[in-house]
């Protein structure tokens, strides 16, 4: 499998207008993805965003996570807990974290210049639910990168992924603490919401994406 994602990613185009950002399909082997299909965990598994400490208690309620943690993980079933623990150490390894920043090598010596940068890869599996939206945002500070993979089972949703936005004010600039208002931005890009896919960019003070509400 390792070797399949790298191929992929090292074979993306990326895109650097208005900030750098990728989309690339058949991200896993066919056969892994149908298996990890099979362990998505049920509905109830998942709990609100806001239940946690990432935002605002009572905020996008619409949007439900389970971190890929080993006390979220607990929780589930053997088969499954087994599945996704293996799946985070994949993404946690140095191989493939090395093979993500060297995506945006350029933009990451831009960021950090020639600092010792010890990164810690954030991962949950997150779904999200009607009335759900998110504005023009550029993420926090502290993050480095962003890899949203997709897994629908089919191409029914494919218009529900996240979008690129570009501000009216071109010289206006976010350090990532706050979301804005969808009229204040122009939509340059969305992402197919599309099986065995990914939208990955470089956070920056523009790196403004959203989604319109569902």
């Amino acid at each position: 499998m390792i070797e399949h994602l790298i191929r992929t990613l090292r074979a993306v185009s990326m895109q650097k207008e208005p900030f750098p950002y990728f989309f690339a399909k058949n991200v896993f082997p066919d056969d892994y993805y149908q298996e990890l299909l099979a362990h998505l965990p049920q509905a109830t598994d998942y709990a609100p965003l806001s239940e946690g400490s990432v935002v605002r208690p009572g905020t996008y309620s619409q949007r439900l996570c389970i971190p890929l943690e080993a006390a979220s993980l607990s929780g589930l079933p053997f088969h499954q807990l087994l599945f996704w623990s293996r799946f985070a150490d994949f993404f946690r390894s140095d191989r493939v974290v090395s093979e993500m920043v060297h995506l945006f090598q350029v933009e990451f010596i831009q960021r950090f210049g020639e600092q010792n940068i010890s990164l810690q890869p954030d991962l949950g599996l997150i779904s999200d639910h009607s009335d759900y939206a998110i504005g023009p945002h550029t993420d926090h500070p502290q993050k480095v990168l962003t890899l949203l993979f997709y897994f629908p089972k089919d191409e029914g949703q494919k218009h529900l992924g996240t979008s690129v936005y570009e501000p009216i004010d071109k010289a206006f600039r976010c350090e990532g603490l706050r979301h804005h208002p969808f009229e204040g931005f122009r939509k340059i890009y969305s992402a197919p919401f599309l099986p065995n896919s990914v939208f990955g960019f470089f956070k920056s003070d523009c790196s403004f994406h959203g989604v319109e509400p569902l």
